[in-house]
């Protein structure tokens, strides 16, 4: 376990730190990308890992045990993340990206003028 999270560790830095990726902005949009990633990270390991087949224990209304409720809460918490805060995340990192570039712009424009 403390294996796997270190490798994912690794991965995720590689990822937010390498200039390649996400170098070039600011900590603020580094830090949103930086989550937006480890949810889908996380999202994906708990596709592998199948903890899809769990919800049908909970939401068919059977008898469920503990670990069972549990495993299902996660993957929906995940699903519902991955659906509704990856792509919000992503946008907003677009848009501070956008409104970065305008404002660079706009000031080497007025530079160019006085």
């Amino acid at each position: 376990m403390e294996r796997s999270a270190k490798k994912n560790s690794l991965i995720t830095k590689a990822i937010v730190t390498d200039p390649r990726f996400l170098g070039a902005l600011t900590p603020v949009q580094r830090e949103l990308a930086r989550r937006a990633v480890w949810l889908a990270v996380l999202y994906g390991i708990a596709q592998v890992a199948g903890l899809r087949e769990w919800t049908s224990a909970l939401l068919k209304g059977s008898a469920a045990s503990t670990l069972e409720r549990f495993l299902c809460m996660a993957y929906l918490f995940l699903y519902g993340s991955f659906i509704f805060v990856v792509p919000v995340l992503v946008i907003a990192v677009l848009l501070l990206i956008a409104w970065y570039s305008l404002c660079s712009m706009t000031g080497r424009q007025k530079q160019n003028h006085v």
